[in-house]
């Protein structure tokens, strides 16, 4: 068992990770829960050991990280383990996870507001196979749905420790475009409102169609041709302070079949309405999750949960390397330098004030060519000039932008093709020019 420091090297104002689930792959002998207790900065804290064969395992663990913060986690021998409410089942104080009979879950909330999941399907059912696995950190409830014409259909929801959230993940196996559908209703609350990133606040029934539907699709991923659509949604009621929010967060797990281009395809797409929601079970994958928030503003549903729980994860950037051993006397390299080029300062301000490094919850193809044409010049022309401490943290900027915008949930290429070469280049093109 080894100790580790989790450490923010951007140290950029911009980026505070809240509380996220942190997996580490580890080498070695499993602690035990009976013995082995694990410091956090000195204080005991839970945490989850599930082996994974060849002498290795993956230690979980629940931790946020303040701008410029740093997280030293030791190992100490001692008795007393230290609980967590999904030691008692799927449970976290904030949310709760009911199995229903010949069916799906639902989520039910401690104000008591519930969100059920159900199949509408005209098939008929041979067997249902539950099965929960986890531990302190997270817990999966999956349930597997087989049916008398050889199709199966498997629902997996995960929730975790602190957070008001549960990641639904469905695999869908041997289903055609047959009317059947994943449909989510709620109760204990009365949405009179709706937001989206794109379109803000609206009441809840403006703009219907004319089957009573909203004027957009919830969809994994829309390009500039299908702005109408949305990646995330909340339904609030103002009068009880609490909105129930759906979000696509993982491009890469929602697969519909086909590889399509500039949009996800119909089958991984959600119509909306003021009482439910409802998604065609066809395609392969879907991949969302599920919000219940009493203590937060719906505008979190991008600061928040797209910002930290999708684009920029800190369980993914616990991972990013930011920062390596380099000669700035190097540069330039690529640019030469003349009368009027730009100062060290001028690259420090980019990096403190360039909009979109600083609100990458959303990815805009454009506005990254400010990566390619000024980011990418102004360092190599002034990293020279710089003082170590600055030369470290722009090399820690870039290699940031890098990371996340080569991500699928940035700029899908696996499953779809998110947009025309112009788009591609824009946002992938800027992994190279650095």
């Amino acid at each position: 068992m080894k100790n580790f420091i989790l450490k923010d090297f951007l140290g950029h104002k911009a980026y505070s990770f809240p509380k996220t689930v942190l997996r580490y792959e580890q080498t070695g002998e499993m602690p035990k829960y009976e013995t082995d207790v694990l410091l956090q900065n000195g204080v005991a804290i839970p945490y989850q050991a599930e082996c994974m064969g060849d002498n290795k395992y993956a230690l979980k663990i629940i931790s946020d990280l303040p701008t410029s913060g740093q997280h030293v986690f030791e190992w100490a021998q001692g008795t007393k383990r230290v609980s967590s409410p999904l030691d008692k089942g799927l449970d976290n104080g904030i949310l709760r996870i009911d199995s229903l009979p010949n069916g799906l879950v639902s989520l039910v909330h401690k104000n008591g507001m519930t969100c059920t999941f159900s199949i509408q399907t005209k098939k008929k059912i041979l067997s249902v196979v539950e099965e929960i696995s986890g531990g302190s950190i997270e817990k999966t409830i999956v349930k597997e749905l087989s049916f008398t014409d050889g199709s199966k259909y498997i629902f997996s929801a995960t929730i975790k420790k602190d957070l008001d959230y549960v990641e639904i993940l469905e695999d869908m196996r041997g289903w055609a475009q047959d009317g059947s559908a994943l449909s989510l209703t709620w109760t204990g609350v009365t949405p009179r409102y709706r937001y989206t990133h794109k379109r803000q606040e609206e009441k809840i029934d403006e703009y219907l169609q004319s089957d009573g539907s909203f004027p957009f699709l919830l969809n994994p991923h829309m390009d500039g041709g299908r702005r109408r659509d949305q990646k995330g949604v909340a339904y609030e009621d103002k009068n009880k302070g609490f909105w129930l929010g759906i979000l696509f967060h993982d491009i890469l797990r929602c697969d519909s079949g086909k590889y399509e281009i500039g949009k996800s395809g119909e089958e991984s797409t959600f119509t909306l309405y003021e009482d439910r929601c409802v998604a065609p079970v066809a395609g392969k994958t879907r991949a969302f999750m599920c919000i219940l928030c009493d203590d937060k503003p719906t505008e979190s549903l991008v600061s928040l949960y797209i910002k930290y729980y999708s684009h920029v994860c800190l369980d993914k950037f616990k991972d990013w390397v930011l920062e390596w051993d380099d000669d700035k006397t190097e540069y330039p390299k690529y640019y030469s330098v003349k009368s009027g080029a730009p100062t060290a300062e001028d690259m420090m301000n980019l990096v403190e004030n360039t909009k979109v490094f600083a609100t990458f919850e959303w990815i805009n193809s454009v506005h990254n060519r400010t990566f390619i044409y000024d980011w990418a010049p102004t360092f190599d022309m002034t990293a020279n000039q710089m003082t170590e401490e600055q030369f470290q943290r722009v090399r820690a900027a870039v290699a940031f932008v890098c990371y996340v915008l080569s991500q699928e949930n940035a700029f899908p290429i696996e499953t779809l093709l998110a947009g025309h070469p112009n788009f591609l280049a824009d946002t992938l093109g800027t992994v190279g020019i650095f």
